[in-house]
């Protein structure tokens, strides 16, 4: 699981990997096995390693620095797309955040907004300061529809990156099929993954995503697929700024 392909400027969340140290991830992973679809890896019955590569939230670097290096090494990967950022010019809450206070302050205050809705998000941080300047955004929807056209697989994210376990039905369909809709209009195909916002899921939430139509979705749990694992609970392991080797060491622990 990866979010961003940039150099960092404030990044508390470790959300950021240099763009050289990111074709040296792909590069060791196809040293060392396969990369291959989201869509396969639930079919991949190799003896070698198997990974895939996904992306969080639809960030535009994803698709101006990220997906140049993929289709580069001719390797896929599965970018989950927040819909109604998509255009926006309007950096995410959290990158916002990390701008209006200090590393101190900054945690208490996520764990507190990130349960919240959009709208008063945006009040809690209007009461911080004014809108400030910050580094990276998330893609157009020319970036997005030209994202669609190559390797890379568009999956959805939610209309507003809520934690749908605090959200009434209703709001979480909306938020699930409202993606939905919005992305494959942009992307111009059909969409199959999802993946949930925070990693925050219940079995409601899970239920609401098959019956959106989704043939699979992402959580965050960290662990090793099996054939015990459910298509709509896969689990990633989150990938930082590391060096290859420093890579190369994490996977061997994971395996």
């Amino acid at each position: 699981m990866y979010h961003r392909v940039a150099a960092a400027v404030s990044d508390p969340l470790e959300l950021c990997v240099d763009p050289e140290r990111f074709a040296q991830h792909i590069e060791l992973l196809q040293s060392l096995g396969e990369i291959v679809p989201l869509a396969e890896i639930m079919r991949a019955r190799s003896n070698r390693l198997t990974v895939a590569i996904t992306f969080d939230d639809g960030y535009a670097d994803n698709a101006l620095v990220a997906a140049p290096l993929l289709q580069e090494h001719d390797a896929p990967a599965t970018v989950f797309v927040v819909a109604g950022a998509v255009g926006s010019g309007r950096a995410f809450w959290w990158d916002r955040l990390a701008v209006l206070v200090g590393l101190e302050e900054y945690w208490p205050l996520w764990e507190r907004l990130r349960v919240l809705g959009a709208e008063r998000i945006d009040e809690e941080l209007e009461a911080l300061g004014p809108a400030p300047e910050v580094d990276g955004r998330p893609m157009s929807e020319d970036e997005l529809a030209a994202l669609a056209q190559g390797p890379v697989e568009i999956g959805a994210h939610t209309l507003t990156h809520p934690s749908l376990t605090a959200l009434p039905a209703e709001e979480q369909r909306r938020e699930i099929e409202g993606s939905r809709e919005r992305l494959e209009q942009l992307a111009g195909r059909r969409l199959e993954a999802f993946a949930y916002p925070y990693g925050d899921h219940d079995s409601a939430t899970v239920r609401l995503v098959k019956q959106s139509g989704f043939r699979s979705a992402c959580t965050i749990h960290e662990n090793r697929l099996s054939r015990l694992s459910s298509p709509f609970l896969l689990p990633r392991y989150p990938v930082r700024d590391w060096p290859a080797d420093e890579l190369e060491r994490r996977l061997w622990t994971w395996l």
